[in-house]
C-alpha cells in the first residue's frame, strides 16, 4: 500500500527543515481539532486533507499511485484586518512564497509527479469555522484562529518509497 500522507511528508522534508513550513500533517476535520487541541501549532502550517479523493488508483506491479492531493497552506490572520491587508501582511509575505516553494519542492520531489502543469489554487481570505448555534442546541466552541489559507489542489502519481 503507498502512503501517499507520508510520502508526501518526505517530500517536503526540506521545507519543514528550515522552517519554512511550522506544522505538516494530515487528516479529517476532527484530527485538524485534535492537533490544535494538543499542540502549540506553529505556523505556518501545512495539512493534507483526508480522506485523500480522486481515482486513488494504486498499480501493485509498478508500485505507484493514482491519486488527488488537496493540501491546505494557513497562517494567522487578525479577524479585524480588511483584505487589502490580508494581502499585504499575509499572503504577500507569507502563503504565496509558501506556495512557489512547496509547489517548487515536490515538482523537484523524485517520488510525486504532477500528473498535469496545473495546480488549482484558491485563495481563502479570513478562514474559520462560525457555529452560532440555537436556542435548543447553544454556540459550541469556535475557533481560536483565524487563518488566511490557499488550498492547493493537483492531480499526483505518487511513487512508492523502495
Amino acid at each position: 500500500m503507498i502512503e501517499a500522507e507520508l510520502i508526501l511528508e518526505d517530500g517536503l522534508k526540506p521545507l519543514i527543515t528550515s522552517s519554512d513550513i511550522g506544522l505538516y500533517h494530515y487528516g479529517s476535520e476532527m484530527e485538524l481539532i485534535k492537533v490544535f487541541s494538543a499542540n502549540a501549532v506553529k505556523y505556518p502550517i501545512v495539512w493534507l486533507v483526508m480522506p485523500i479523493e480522486g481515482a486513488n488508483l494504486e498499480s501493485i506491479y509498478k508500485k505507484e499511485k493514482n491519486t488527488t492531493l488537496r493540501l491546505i497552506l494557513a497562517t494567522s490572520s487578525q479577524k479585524e484586518w480588511f483584505n487589502d491587508k490580508r494581502n499585504e501582511e499575509t499572503y504577500k509575505k507569507v502563503l504565496v512564497p509558501l506556495c512557489n516553494k512547496v509547489v517548487k519542492t515536490i515538482n523537484e520531489f523524485r517520488f510525486i509527479d504532477v500528473s498535469s502543469s496545473e495546480f488549482k489554487i484558491q485563495k481563502l481570505h479570513n478562514y474559520h469555522r462560525t457555529d452560532l448555534g440555537s436556542r435548543n442546541d447553544p454556540q459550541k466552541r469556535t475557533a481560536l484562529d483565524y487563518w488566511d489559507v490557499i488550498i492547493l489542489e493537483f492531480d499526483a502519481r505518487i511513487k512508492k518509497i523502495c
